[in-house]
């Protein structure tokens, strides 16, 4: 744009979405660049031009079905077939005059229903989406004091998708969460779990629950009590067990899993990571090995297990996103691939077997809506397959029946000029105009921050005092001892050399998956044979060895043989050296966490431990190269697992995962990390 564009020039359209990307993000950053900077971009009385174009008012704005009218004119069959979001987002109590539309903004507004003087708190969205091709548009929205009522919702959601079905859209379904308001809503318009659908002007229109809410959900549940299934009972307190065992191992089943998935917050429980993150394929094998192990005695903690690989995969289903995958699940509904829709059938008579009993009187609960909402999810998917492919398509991507654009949408609205978390109406309508028209649907990636008056230092300049990065007195202080048995004398910590013997325990296990995937980063860089040879082990798993036995649950897709198909199998070798690498790494960890050149530190101390304890592993032959990238490889792996399970009890998210740190506000007295 600067190089090429010219006075007097048109500005290409992608010249405009530039301008207008960075006019939405911040207009302070854009006059910067225009005035002073003197960067070539459209002046501001252009942007506001271009954004009159079409005004955006409550209600189903005719402006905009008009265009789309002409645009659906051109597409395909494939192209019209779509379905339609809504949700809502919270705003804040603010009033503005709008000299364009003549009123006050701010006020309760349902478009056709009217308008009123109570003080809105609520925006519902509409957006369309394409349900084959990828495409979307925001095509409504209404201002409301508190939660929409369902009487009104209904008369709203009916009125869309008329409009939308006149000019030509084939309009499947309707996707929306599960409040209280929407749940109505379906009820009114006489849908149910086993007939998932209503209908508008004779188009059969399914209503389903946003999946990653409903997971969401089912995790909340679990939380509260336990879940029965033909006799067998689900606690999460087996979940419990296995992460208080977990986190006190130095090298983890399972490094993801914190506080915050045990003990979630408000806030935290609506996050759908660390729902999708217990109900996981990796948790569940976890469960697994401790079972085989023996160190956790529960009668529920097998059917827990099961329960999460379940889960797991009926996610996977409902969240396809691509027409190729590894894991056969997560591929799409398709002609070729009936296995997906099979599980899928089985997994609604499954959810449908689910119980949830009353503590006190151990009487069946009725009010476990994400258990229905499931039901009904699943049996809706099913039927708009099947109505799909009587039509002549051959597969459906299950995770275009989700309301992730909404919340995307939502998260572009709240970062208009920096972050808004509670907008106000006439920021969201603004906001909603810029999507509409420039598909700036994309969530911020960082947060707004003032400026100060300091000016920044320049490192390149040579005429400034340079800072002093390489504290030469601590690194010749921590490198300077080689033997760390002889040095253990004057810290508080004894070292004490480890024992290079295996017990059955999760902790070996995890050391056994650690050293495959070591394995498997020196093969897949250098290639090597020799490597391949000495630190591989093909021979078939014994049935009564259990150092491997994580190995084997998460070797995915893994028939019933005893030799491992997927994942690399390590040799005891190899084993050890990752073991001893581990404890030396947590000993000088402890000791040096707070120096610079910490890296440094850590390679040069474990290399002297292992030579002085195994020094065939730094043997001068043709693969040392291989065996040091190893080394580092594993230490920087271990130092970013570290430094985040400290910044995780920094926050107060989780607890002692990473040991004790600064324990004192007020002070600065340092204790020893814990091992684990």
């Amino acid at each position: 744009m600067q190089c090429f564009h010219k006075k007097r020039q048109l500005w290409s359209r992608e010249e405009k979405s530039l301008a207008l990307s960075i006019y939405y993000k911040s207009p302070a950053t854009y006059r910067l660049l225009l005035n002073k900077l003197k960067f070539a971009l459209p002046s501001i009385s252009t942007i506001r031009l271009w954004l009159r174009v079409v005004h955006l008012s409550t209600g189903i704005n005719q402006s905009i079905i008009s265009r789309l009218r002409e645009k659906v004119k051109c597409m395909s069959s494939a192209e019209k077939q779509a379905v339609l979001l809504f949700d809502e987002i919270s705003i804040k109590k603010h009033l503005q005059y709008s000299s364009p539309h003549d009123f006050i903004e701010g006020f309760e507004d349902l478009g056709v229903l009217g308008r009123t003087s109570r003080i809105g708190t609520q925006v519902m969205v509409f957006m369309v989406r394409g349900l084959i091709l990828k495409w979307k548009l925001p095509v409504a929205y209404y201002v409301s004091a508190g939660s929409m009522k369902s009487s009104s919702l209904k008369i709203l959601l009916i009125d869309v998708v008329k409009s939308l079905l006149e000019i030509g859209l084939q309009i499947h379904s309707v996707i929306c969460d599960q409040g209280s308001n929407n749940r109505a809503v379906f009820r009114e318009l006489g849908v149910t779990t086993e007939f998932p659908f209503f209908y508008v002007n004779d188009k059969k229109i399914y209503a389903l629950f946003d999946t990653p809410h409903l997971i969401k959900s089912v995790r909340n549940t679990l939380l509260k009590g336990n879940i029965h299934i033909n006799n067998k009972e689900v606690s999460f307190d087996d979940i419990r067990k296995f992460y208080d065992l977990d986190k006190t191992n130095k090298i983890r089943a399972n490094v993801k899993l914190t506080d915050s998935h045990i003990n979630p917050n408000a806030f935290e429980k609506m996050k759908v990571k660390l729902a999708t993150q217990i109900f996981s394929h990796k948790l569940a094998t976890g469960l697994e090995t401790v079972v085989q192990t023996g160190e956790i005695k529960s009668k529920t903690m097998e059917n827990t297990a099961q329960f999460l690989k379940k889960m797991n995969t009926l996610f996977d289903i409902l969240n396809s996103r691509l027409l190729k995958d590894e894991n056969p699940y997560r591929r799409p509904l398709s002609v070729r691939n009936p296995k997906v829709e099979n599980v899928l059938r089985e997994s609604l008579q499954w959810v449908s077997e689910w119980k949830v009993l009353n503590p006190k009187t151990k009487k069946e609960r009725k009010n476990i809506y994400c258990i229905s909402g499931l039901q009904h999810t699943i049996r809706g998917v099913l039927e708009i397959w099947s109505d799909l492919r009587e039509e002549g398509y051959s597969f459906l991507l299950t995770s275009r029946l989700q309301q992730d654009l909404l919340e995307k949408l939502f998260s572009a609205v709240r970062s208009k000029g920096g972050f808004n978390f509670n907008p106000s109406c006439a920021s969201v309508r603004a906001s909603l105009q810029f999507n509409i028209f420039m598909g700036l649907q994309q969530p911020p990636e960082t947060k707004n921050c003032e400026t100060g008056d300091d000016i920044s230092l320049d490192l390149g300049d040579p005429n400034q005092t340079k800072p002093l990065l390489l504290r030469e007195h601590e690194l010749q202080q921590a490198l300077e001892t080689e033997d760390l048995a002889s040095s253990s004398s004057n810290t508080d910590e004894e070292y004490v050399p480890p024992t290079l013997e295996f017990s059955e325990s999760l902790e070996t296990c995890s050391i056994y998956y650690v050293a495959g995937y070591l394995l498997y980063k020196i093969i897949n860089k250098f290639k090597c044979k020799i490597c391949e040879n000495i630190l591989s082990d093909d021979s078939e798993i014994p049935l009564g060895d259990k150092k491997e036995l994580l190995i084997v649950f998460r070797d995915y897709g893994r028939e019933s043989s005893e030799k491992v198909q997927h994942l690399k199998r390590p040799s005891e070798y190899l084993a050890r050296v990752v073991k001893l690498t581990v404890e030396v790494f947590y000993y000088i960890i402890n000791k040096y966490k707070h120096c610079c050149n910490i890296m440094t530190i850590l390679k040069n101390r474990v290399e002297t431990e292992i030579k002085r304890q195994w020094g065939e592993w730094f043997r001068n032959d043709q693969c040392l190269e291989h065996r040091k990238f190893a080394t580092k490889f594993l230490l920087g792996i271990l130092l970013l697992k570290v430094v985040k399970w400290y910044r995780a009890e920094l926050k107060g998210a989780a607890k002692r995962t990473g040991g004790e740190i600064l324990s004192k506000s007020s002070g600065h007295h340092i204790k020893k990390v814990r091992n684990y």
